[in-house]
């Protein structure tokens, strides 16, 4: 009986027997606490100050990367660093319309970022189906010396159904550089055709210069004369290219050549 007895009693009593002893009024106290007499309240202090040390070191590591991250950004961008992240945020959520990506492409452009800005394009073409993103794709790879590639961005134009005056131009200027005449000829031809009503300076210029050197002097004799018809003033341009064809046709060399 006794035995029972002392074995309950035990059981009884062990939570309390295992409570710590403050060593300071000897006093039981509950484990994590501070006791009656005020130990260890500095040592729940530290902890406190401790947590708050690692909370404040933490929130400046953030603050620190953050602040780096900005500079680089602006570093890169430079007066299109707010412009930028907006324009990309639009393009993400799907709300970049042409004009907007234009003005993408354009910062990427400033800021000697081509990849960047032949991406915009692209991405322009994608989402809003505005064929002269691929014009304009063509004449930055042309900027960049990716001339093959541009002929090839130039033709997808055309065959996506552009009808740009400027990009005919364009193209046949390309051609010309990589020795493709007789299809610069036609390009530039197709420039004129599809701006009737504005002199097409440029590309009869170009054109003229072109059958000159291949001595295509009848062919250019057309051109010069389908030129001066085209408006009243267009007889005050290409006074030397006349002298030329008529040194070698004669001063009644006409219209004999079809195009």
């Amino acid at each position: 009986m006794n035995s029972s007895y002392d074995s309950n009693e035990e059981t009884t009593q062990s939570p309390i027997n295992h409570a710590p002893q403050c060593p300071r009024c000897s006093s039981l106290m509950a484990l994590g606490q501070v006791c009656v007499c005020g130990h260890g309240a500095k040592d729940s202090l530290v902890s406190v100050l401790q947590k708050r040390d690692r909370s404040v070191l933490g929130a400046y590591i953030v603050f620190s990367i953050l602040l780096a991250l900005a500079y680089v950004h602006l570093q890169s961008w430079g007066p299109y660093a707010l412009q930028v992240p907006m324009l990309k945020a639009e393009h993400i959520f799907g709300m970049l319309d042409s004009k907007g990506y234009s003005k993408l492409s354009a910062a990427c452009i400033a800021r000697g970022k081509e990849k960047c800005a032949k991406q915009a394009y692209i991405d322009m073409y994608v989402r809003t189906r505005d064929v002269e993103a691929i014009a304009l794709l063509a004449q930055l790879e042309i900027k960049t010396h990716e001339t093959d590639v541009a002929l090839e961005t130039f033709e997808a134009y055309y065959k996506k159904g552009g009808k740009n005056p400027k990009v005919a131009l364009q193209y046949a200027l390309a051609l010309e550089g990589e020795h493709h005449y007789d299809a610069s000829i036609h390009y530039l031809k197709l420039s004129i055709q599809q701006n009737p009503d504005k002199l097409a300076v440029s590309a009869t210029g170009e054109l003229l210069r072109i059958l000159l050197a291949q001595q295509k002097y009848s062919q250019a004799r057309n051109v010069l004369d389908d030129f001066w018809a085209s408006a009243e003033n267009a007889k005050g341009y290409f006074n030397n290219e006349a002298a030329q064809i008529q040194k070698v046709l004669g001063p009644k060399a006409h219209k004999v050549a079809s195009r």
